[in-house]
């Protein structure tokens, strides 16, 4: 889902305003205090503290200060005759790739005792992107529609710090091309004209890939030029009642998006205008405001000062914790990580990033009598990138370092023999198929459906061990697969999945009404259709099941929609002569479970694996959420030509909470709503008997042994 899975973290990189007075550009207390009044928010929003549901608009405030603390720099030294280029981009790496490497590095050494070998592995390709000030690039590309959440990517901070680090390497030189072929009026024009460029980019851009929008430079540019008209701009009159005004104004804009917006706003294009402009005039205006004390604030000073180090070492927590703990945050957790994410920023400040900070600057006595020079500044840089950069290699030629779980061969086997097939071409009219068992069985199945279709991949190819069954399967993400019906996203989805989805629901009434097949399954996620959802405790954008004729998303008919075409699609399996099986969708839990049985340094038996494997829903939640859906699939049963499978009860027994994890260790899940191969191959444990009785006894000649990992 190119949203994005857009997963919102989002760091506050501090830009090189001169922290003491006395410099080439004076030191405005205020900045801090506005950095603060975005970081705060970030962090409370990561860890789940409500109140801040807009908390990640805080990058944008950051971004805008950049653009004017940068700006203003580069302008004062050049009006002196005293900018170098080579001196700023040594003082960008100084003031950013300490703190960053050393954070990288504590995080690779606690993601060994932490992380499931593909998280690692994954953990570990993104380390040369961060190096390169590219990991923003990597994250797009990488988003799809089975990539891993956010919360299990602990540098997916790093995209913001890329984007201005590659904001670094353009404005320096195309402000000093511009400054010295254009007066100021000219050249501010120019910026606004830039701004709106990239704006109006931004905003276009979300409709057709959020991702682009969200995680690449030039669509953020304008919130760049936004702090740069402000640098350039006439210094506004000091104290007047108008700009006490404006002040008061821009933190209100600001505190309104962290308390108004949320994971869900369509974001960022226009939507990013409000914290944008709100810090415009913080920065233009908050000296002399009724802003101004609480800006001025010691607490909101420190904490500004603290802001980057602060960013980069919370994030790290908050994917980490959870993950080895196997629960979701408590409110002790919140308050525990706060106060540590606290302790380690003061410490990352004070003896990483600050003592860097400065070429030849006497350091703090406590931490060193002697001056830094640049030979062993450079030193230390390029063996900390050295020893990252091993440390990857290392991780993506082991493939996670497996070493280190118990169940490792066991989870292998499992994967290598039953391998799934989700569509790897969503967009293609008719896309790939998947075959399963001998071509020259009796039996022809097709499996068609959503991604909830494709985890039962494992259930047929253990069918087609036992059975002489040949299974075609081809199945769409987020997909129908019910006559005549498609799908369209009520929120900031990928467009270009509804018009795949129809193409392939229309395909699929072609290869049913082809007679080429027995038996017809479907499968999907169905309730996903006509109801709010929730991933891993987080709502997601709403989808619609509609008429391929009207297109028109009504959520008050989609149900009966969904009745009537799981009847008709029935009656187009049987008027070729085939069966229907239709399978429920299995339930949806609270957290997700992905890699959950692969703890490091955990036996199979651990009683800490079972709770990370555990879901939060008990089984009356489940049978609640799942009743509408259930009680149509169960009333084709009513029809000879149809099995309808109900998994909620095989999942869930009454009154405690559903199964999430077998007798070997091995969880049933690999997300919060997708079965495992383990939970594919426990489905194909009680359907078996039931499509062999419906089908007719068709057993193989030359069965497969069962798996001996899951009896």
């Amino acid at each position: 889902m190119r949203r994005a899975t857009v997963s919102s973290t989002r760091s506050p990189v501090q830009d090189t305003a001169p922290s003491k007075p006395g410099s080439n550009s004076p030191y405005i207390t205020e900045i801090d205090g506005i950095r603060a009044l975005a970081v705060i928010p970030i962090v409370l929003f990561h860890f789940g503290i409500s109140g801040f549901p807009g908390g990640f608009v805080g990058v944008d405030v950051f971004f805008v200060i950049s653009g004017y603390l940068i700006t203003r720099n580069i302008r004062k030294e050049n009006e002196q005759g005293n900018f170098r280029l080579l001196q700023f981009y040594g003082r960008r790496i100084r003031r950013l790739f300490p703190a960053m490497l050393a954070v990288v590095i504590l995080t690779s050494l606690a993601s060994i005792l932490v992380l499931a070998p593909p998280h690692l592995e994954q953990y570990g390709a993104s380390i040369p992107w961060v190096l390169a000030s590219a990991v923003n690039i990597h994250f797009y590309n990488e988003i799809g529609y089975f990539d891993s959440a956010s919360f299990f990517k602990p540098l997916l901070h790093y995209w913001s710090l890329a984007v201005e680090e590659q904001f670094y390497l353009v404005w320096p030189a195309l402000l000093l091309f511009c400054s010295s072929r254009f007066r100021k009026p000219a050249l501010m024009g120019l910026l606004v004209a830039i701004a709106l460029v990239s704006l109006l980019a931004s905003e276009y851009m979300i409709e057709r890939d959020a991702a682009a929008a969200f995680y690449l430079m030039p669509l953020r540019a304008w919130e760049f030029a936004i702090g740069a008209v402000c640098a350039i701009a006439p210094a506004p009159r000091p104290q007047t009642r108008l700009g006490r005004l404006m002040a008061l104004v821009g933190f209100v804009m600001i505190a309104m998006t962290l308390v108004l917006y949320s994971e869900h706003q369509r974001f960022p294009g226009v939507a990013a205008l409000p914290p944008c402009l709100g810090t415009a005039l913080l920065i233009r205006y908050a000296q002399g405001s009724l802003v101004g004390p609480l800006l001025r604030s010691f607490p909101m000073v420190h904490v500004g000062k603290i802001s980057y180090s602060l960013y980069l070492v919370h994030w790290p927590l908050a994917v980490l914790y959870p993950y080895w703990t196997g629960r979701p945050l408590t409110s002790f957790d919140r308050v525990m990580l706060g106060v540590l994410s606290i302790v380690l920023a003061e410490v990352l400040f004070r003896y990483v990033e600050n003592r860097f900070r400065r070429p030849h600057a006497q350091t703090d006595a406590v931490l060193c009598k002697t001056r830094i020079s640049v030979s062993s500044f450079t030193v230390g840089i390029l063996a900390s990138s050295s020893f990252a950069l091993v440390f990857a290699a290392v991780l993506l030629k082991t493939d996670g370092l497996p070493g280190r779980i118990a169940n490792t061969k066991t989870i292998e086997q499992l994967e290598n023999r039953y391998d799934g097939c989700l569509n790897a071409k969503p967009r293609a009219q008719t896309g790939l198929d998947c075959k399963l068992g001998s071509s020259d069985a009796p039996v022809k199945v097709l499996l068609i459906g959503d991604s909830h279709a494709a985890h039962f991949v494992p259930t047929w190819l253990r069918l087609t061990e036992q059975h002489a069954y040949h299974v075609t399967v081809n199945t769409h993400p987020a997909c129908p697969p019910l006559v005549g019906t498609g799908m369209l996203y009520g929120g900031k989805g990928d467009r270009s999945l509804e018009e795949s989805c129809f193409k392939r629901v229309e395909h699929w009434e072609q290869l049913i009404a082809s007679g080429d097949f027995d038996v017809v399954a479907i499968a999907a996620r169905w309730s996903l259709f006509f109801e709010d959802v929730e991933y891993a405790g987080k709502s997601l954008d709403r989808l619609y099941l509609v008429d391929r004729s009207e297109r028109e998303p009504d959520q008050d008919r989609a149900q009966q929609l969904f009745a009537e075409r799981l009847s008709a699609t029935a009656d187009a399996i049987a008027n070729t002569g085939a069966r229907s099986v239709v399978l429920s969708q299995v339930p949806v839990l609270g957290r997700n479970l992905q890699y959950c049985d692969q703890a490091p340094f955990l036996a199979a038996d651990s009683p800490r694996l079972q709770t990370r494997c555990s879901g939060l829903v008990d089984s009356k939640i489940v049978q609640a959420r799942l009743a509408q859906t259930d009680m149509m699939i169960e009333r084709l049963n009513e029809r000879p030509d149809v099995l309808g499978i109900l998994m909620t009860d095989r999942f869930c027994l009454p009154d405690i909470q559903c199964t999430t994890i077998n007798e070997k260790g091995l969880s049933l899940y690999k997300d919060d709503n997708h079965l495992s191969v383990a939970g594919s191959l426990f489905v194909a444990s009680f359907v078996a008997p039931l499509i062999a009785d419906f089908i007719g006894e068709t057993r193989s000649d030359d069965i497969l042994s069962e798996s001996p990992a899951f009896q």
